[in-house]
C-alpha cells in the first residue's frame, strides 16, 4: 500500500464522514456503537465508535479488501457545564482541517471563537501516537489520545 495514497485516503475519508456528519449521522447499532463508511477506489474506511461523553473508537482502512492501517482513540469531554454539542461540533470544524503531513486527526492548531484545539503528535503513518485537546475560555474541556499505524 502506498502511504502517499493513504495519506490522500485518509483526508478525503475524514473530512467525508464524522467531520461533516450531523449529530445523528452514521449507522446506528442497537448496541449503542456508530459507525462511518467511505469507499475510494481500492480504499475502504470504516470508524466505529462507542459512547458520548466518554468514548473509545477505532478506524480501520482496508486496501483492496485487506486491513493495511488502523487507528484506536479514546476521549472524553471533561467540563459538566459545558454542552458536550458545542464542543463537538467545534470539533468537527478542527478534524475538517486534517492535512496530507499528519492525517490522524486534526491540525496542530485551530482556533474559533473561544474555542482552541491543539493536537500533539510524533510518528507517521507507519506507526503514530498522540493527543488533541479542546480549550474554552482557556481551560481545558476535552481531550483525546490515539495511536495506531500501518498493518502488515
Amino acid at each position: 500500500m502506498d502511504l502517499n495514497q493513504l495519506s490522500q485516503f485518509l483526508v478525503q475519508a475524514k473530512i467525508n464522514t464524522y467531520a461533516n456528519s450531523a449529530e445523528n449521522g452514521g449507522i446506528a447499532f442497537t448496541s449503542g456503537r456508530k459507525m462511518f463508511e467511505f469507499e475510494q477506489d481500492a480504499f475502504r474506511y470504516n470508524d466505529i465508535y462507542s459512547g458520548f461523553k466518554n468514548f473509545s473508537g477505532q478506524e480501520t482502512v482496508f486496501y483492496l479488501g485487506k486491513l493495511g492501517w488502523q487507528m484506536n482513540y479514546e476521549g472524553e469531554v471533561l467540563d459538566a457545564k459545558l454542552d458536550p454539542h458545542q464542543v463537538y461540533d467545534f470539533l468537527k470544524k478542527a478534524l475538517r482541517q486534517v492535512t496530507l503531513v499528519k492525517p490522524f486527526r486534526g491540525p496542530n492548531h485551530f482556533v474559533e471563537g473561544n474555542f482552541e484545539y491543539i493536537n500533539k503528535s510524533e510518528g507517521d503513518l507507519n506507526k503514530f501516537q498522540g493527543k488533541e485537546t479542546i480549550y474554552f475560555h482557556n481551560q481545558e474541556v476535552y481531550h483525546l489520545h490515539y495511536y495506531g499505524g500501518e498493518i502488515k
